[in-house]
C-alpha cells in the first residue's frame, strides 16, 4: 500500500523497482487510497495490477484507470458490485473484521475481502468458527461457500 506523507511517485518507483528485483510484479497489487496516484502508477506500470481504496464512492468509480477497486465495506452495495464487474473492475471489500461482516462478504461476489482479522475468516472459510450450526446452513444455502 502507497501510505502516509511520503506516498508518491518516489514510493511508488521505490516499490515497482523491489518488485522486479525480486520477479514479484504478477504476484501482487499496489493499493492506494490516493486515486491521482494510483491512476499515474496505472499509467507508469500497466504490468503490475493496481487498486484504488475507496472510502466516499464519488465520481465514476467504474472508469477509474485502475484493475480493481476496494470499497469500504459500507459502499459494498450488490450494485455498485456489479456495475464495477460489469466495468472489468475486480472488487475488494475492506476492513472487513467482524463475524457478520466477514461472512456477508464470502457469500457476496466480492473478488477480495481485506481484513485485520485474518484466524476468524480462515475459520469461517474452513467451518471451524465458535458456531457450526450457522456455517452448516449457509452451506446448505451458499454451496460456494
Amino acid at each position: 500500500e502507497l501510505k502516509g506523507k511520503s506516498a508518491g511517485m518516489q514510493m511508488a518507483n521505490d516499490v515497482y523497482q523491489m518488485l522486479v528485483e525480486r520477479n514479484m510484479v504478477n504476484q501482487v497489487r499496489i493499493i492506494s487510497l490516493n486515486a491521482n496516484l494510483i491512476t499515474q502508477v496505472e499509467k507508469m506500470y500497466p504490468d503490475v495490477e493496481t487498486e484504488y481504496l475507496c472510502y466516499i464512492a464519488y465520481g465514476q468509480l467504474e472508469s477509474m484507470e485502475v484493475d480493481a477497486i476496494g470499497l469500504e465495506e459500507e459502499l459494498a452495495t450488490i450494485k455498485r458490485i456489479d456495475n464495477l464487474h460489469d466495468a472489468g473492475k475486480k472488487v475488494d471489500v475492506w476492513t472487513a473484521n467482524s463475524f457478520g461482516s466477514i461472512i456477508r462478504f464470502m457469500v457476496s461476489n466480492v473478488d477480495g475481502i481485506i481484513t485485520d482479522s485474518v484466524q476468524l475468516a480462515i475459520s469461517i472459510k474452513d467451518g471451524k468458527s465458535d458456531s457450526p450450526d450457522f456455517i452448516r446452513l449457509l452451506r446448505i444455502f451458499f454451496p460456494q461457500f
